[in-house]
């Protein structure tokens, strides 16, 4: 149930959409930031690369050596004058290495585009975010919308804050950071930078319970977070503050 204590105007969807998408110029990354992320990750993933074909080699020479040690045991075991039973015990430990020597080597992958391409998809959307949402269709704009954000907070026709989904939230508050490291800051302090950063686009503390409203107009109380917004009518969460 609404209040009825605020005597703000109504703010129709036209004045709540021209606030959004001018809130979309403050979410971007230079791309000075962008090249360096790309440039950091390419050697990360290069790095990662060889430690995995290092470790692929290590298990593929584990299990030969273990088939050399099973054939030199079942050698053995045709001689009826060497212990039977200590070599079937030998023969028992060398199948559960290689169960665990293969399951380890099942667990290496080789391929880590798929991680670089979702990294980078990102780093491209929040270079360009804005123009994107300037000239996307309704229909992509709200899937932006709902990429992008968790919940928007607007205030007379304003955004004072907003809850920006992950990874896209990290990386916005990583430039912060490495924006105070290149000005000269110490580590503590561009970390320091950045968890502000995360906690500016975390959202405020948000109640349990929300009333409902609808578009197109909807009457704020202090602050209003919107869970969604397009032009198709559909119902919103309102967050009541007196």
């Amino acid at each position: 149930m609404q209040d009825h204590v605020c005597d703000a105007p109504y703010s129709s969807i036209e004045r709540v959409e021209d606030a959004i998408a001018e809130h979309y110029k403050t979410i971007r990354l230079s791309t000075a930031f962008v090249a360096a992320v790309r440039d950091h990750i390419e050697a990360a993933l290069n790095d990662q690369v060889v430690g995995q074909q290092l470790l692929r080699k290590n298990l593929e020479d584990q299990l030969a050596q273990l088939a050399t040690k099973e054939d030199n045991l079942l050698d053995l075991a045709a001689d009826s004058s060497f212990p039977q039973e200590r070599i079937r015990q030998r023969l028992r430990e060398i199948a559960r290495d290689r169960q665990r020597v293969t399951e380890q080597l099942s667990e290496v992958h080789g391929d880590l585009s798929s991680g670089r391409a979702f990294l980078d998809a990102h780093l491209n959307l929040l270079e360009n975010l804005h123009e994107l949402h300037l000239h996307a269709s309704e229909a992509t704009r709200r899937k932006l919308h709902q990429a992008i954000f968790a919940h928007v907070c607007v205030a007379h026709d304003e955004v004072v804050g907003d809850d920006i989904r992950s990874p896209l939230r990290e990386l916005l508050a990583a430039e912060r950071g490495w924006e105070a490291r290149i000005a000269g800051a110490t580590p503590e302090v561009a970390r320091s930078t950045a968890q502000a950063a995360t906690a500016r686009h975390t959202g405020p503390e948000r109640p349990k319970a929300a009333p409902r409203a609808t578009w197109p107009n909807y009457r704020t109380s202090g602050l209003t977070c919107l869970a969604a917004f397009t032009r198709t009518p559909i119902a919103v969460s309102l967050l009541w503050w007196s």
